[in-house]
């Protein structure tokens, strides 16, 4: 019987252990599904030199510690001559009275010669000799003659350079958005009032002058002089540009409701982006404030705005007390067909993760995200949100750098030059930082400040632009080594609004997956990305759908289209293929 019993207990083992091992045999992957599943190394190699980029930013600094140096200046793509290759601008900063380095660097255009080098055009552009101490770019056709111009803001006059026929002219006086001698930081396109023309928001940031800053003395260890707080700084109030339709604008600022409401004005803004958030087909627009609450303007549709920032969430974090914002991103970062609102703050304050719910109201999930604890240390600048490996979700890349030249004097755990983030996106909202795996670049210390992206080689993956401040611009060629699709659409208006600013696409793929992006004028930090819309598709190779929904409302959808393709679709005359 003990025989026997024992036999029985030996049985059941191999028993066990036969279906163990068929069960495990019927789990594992199949070869496509182990493909499917493995995780692509996003990789980015700085060509900034052997593109021909030798553009440096200088800020003029000679030991008295004005503010504007210490915010660098922004980037942009553009297409200039319309040839479908990204060119780049980039603005330079200057110097202030008894500095040596008597340099005022005003613009600089790279034009894509379309083999992976750029050719400095400046001057030949009619851009040659400006002479201001620039901030931020945006780009769009405010004159509605199918070229891309250009705002620039500057810690003086701002000025609007007009492109006729990939030749500028700089016009700013005459259209009337000159502005007076404010600091202007940040500046953002976009039709307010659907009437087909472009108007302009521009943000500002304090009341400065050399002689402000000689009255005051700052120190971060109570001996050695070093840059004030925003604080000591009155705000200075931003102005909306109402585009007439006849290459001029009006100040519309007071009747549209940017002044008022809760009693916060719109001041000390360093970031501004456009959003739809309550999903009424009208563009609202989003602040980010140095110091104070963040700003959210729900546009109603009658020409007037209304700031609700304290109602649906974004004004303060979870205690209450206002963030010290920079740079913004808008985008849907859990493909859940609404936009979330990234924020870049100073150190010690995380990056915001402002998620968009259903009813219209935003809540913060920075930590929930993954992306909290990472950037709590780091001072965030710029802000890109695109699809680095075209997996089919945004990824997150920043601009990192801090303002205070000796801060590892008094707080050792923070530096001024300071490595960058890039948060990649597992296709549900959750990110993990792997920028010391990406390369050189990514893990070297920087006083980063803007942050672009473009397509500049047309191979249907996004590529980066870095500025720094006192130092280089860096240009990273996105080397991601990968087998996914893409579609990549320019959607253009005949008239008016030739850049579709505003325009919603839809992308249905795969049996029922689903993104959306908009075409959107400058974000991140005083910076402006391309205006094509790249769409990744992962192993997808059929697109089911396309519905493109124009400003104010029309809609169409295109069926049949083909992936790994780059697709221009003009309003009212169907789509046409580029690449």
């Amino acid at each position: 019987m003990r025989y026997k019993y024992l036999l029985n207990i030996v049985l059941f083992l191999i028993i066990t252990f036969v279906v163990s091992c068929d069960s495990k045999k019927g789990k594992q992957q199949t070869p496509q599904e182990k493909i499917v599943k493995k995780e692509i190394e996003i990789r980015f190699t700085e060509i900034t030199e052997e593109a021909g980029i030798d553009f440096k930013h200088e800020s003029g600094a000679y030991g008295e510690f004005f503010m504007p140096e210490i915010y660098g200046s922004g980037a942009a793509f553009i297409d200039y001559n319309g040839d479908h290759w990204q060119d780049i601008l980039l603005v330079g900063g200057g110097a202030f009275e008894k500095s040596e380095r008597q340099i005022v660097q005003g613009l600089a255009l790279y034009h894509n010669n379309g083999d992976g080098t750029f050719t400095q055009v400046t001057n030949e552009s009619g851009l040659r000799g400006v002479k201001a101490y620039c901030f931020g770019i945006s780009v769009g056709d405010y004159d509605g003659d199918g070229d891309d111009d250009f705002y620039v803001t500057s810690l003086t006059q701002n000025l609007l350079f007009r492109n006729d026929g990939g030749i500028f002219k700089e016009v700013a006086k005459k259209a009337g958005v000159a502005g007076g001698k404010a600091w202007s930081t940040a500046s953002i396109f976009f039709d307010a009032d659907q009437d087909g023309f472009l108007d302009l928001y521009v943000g500002n940031y304090v009341k400065w002058s050399q002689k402000i800053d000689r009255n005051i003395w700052c120190s971060l260890d109570g001996e050695t002089d070093n840059y004030c707080h925003p604080d000591l700084y009155d705000g200075e109030q931003g102005v909306y540009y109402h585009n007439n339709g006849d290459g001029t604008f009006n100040d519309k600022t007071k009747v549209s409701g940017f002044i008022g409401g809760r009693g916060i004005a719109p001041i000390k803004t360093l970031g501004l982006a456009q959003i739809d958030f309550d999903h009424n087909g009208w563009p609202d627009l989003v602040m980010t404030i140095d110091m104070k609450a963040d700003l959210l303007f729900q546009n109603l549709g009658d020409g007037t705005f209304e700031e609700v920032g304290i109602k649906v969430g974004i004004a303060y974090n979870s205690r209450g007390k206002p963030r010290a914002g920079m740079g913004i991103a808008i985008g849907d970062i859990d493909n859940s067909g609404y936009e979330s609102i990234i924020v870049g703050n100073f150190s010690r304050q995380p990056i915001s993760v402002y998620r968009s719910m259903s009813n219209g109201l935003f809540r913060d999930i920075a930590y929930a995200t993954q992306i909290g604890k990472p950037s709590f240390i780091t001072l965030t600048f710029g802000l890109s949100l695109f699809d680095a490996d075209l997996d089919g979700d945004l990824d997150l890349a920043t601009a990192n750098g801090h303002v205070f030249y000796d801060i590892e004097k008094t707080v050792p755990q923070f530096s001024f030059r300071q490595p960058q983030h890039f948060f990649v996106n597992n296709g549900k909202g959750i990110f993990t930082d792997k920028a010391k795996s990406m390369g050189s670049y990514m893990s070297d210390s920087l006083v980063a400040r803007a942050s672009a992206y473009a397509d500049i080689d047309l191979d249907g993956d996004l590529d980066l632009l870095i500025t720094e401040n006192n130092g280089p611009a860096h240009l990273l060629r996105n080397d991601t080594q990968t087998s996914n699709h893409y579609l990549r659409i320019l959607a253009r208006l005949r008239e008016g609004n030739t850049n579709a600013i505003g325009a919603k696409m839809e992308l249905y793929f795969g049996g029922g997956k689903r993104q959306i992006r908009y075409v959107k004028s400058s974000d991140s930090y005083q910076a402006q990305s391309e205006f094509p819309i790249t769409f990744g598709l992962g192993r997808q190779n059929k697109i089911d759908s396309l519905i493109v929904i124009w400003p104010g409302g029309d809609k169409v959808s295109f069926d049949n289209i083909s992936p790994d393709s780059f697709i221009e679709v003009v309003k009212g005359k169907g789509y046409k293929k580029i690449l």
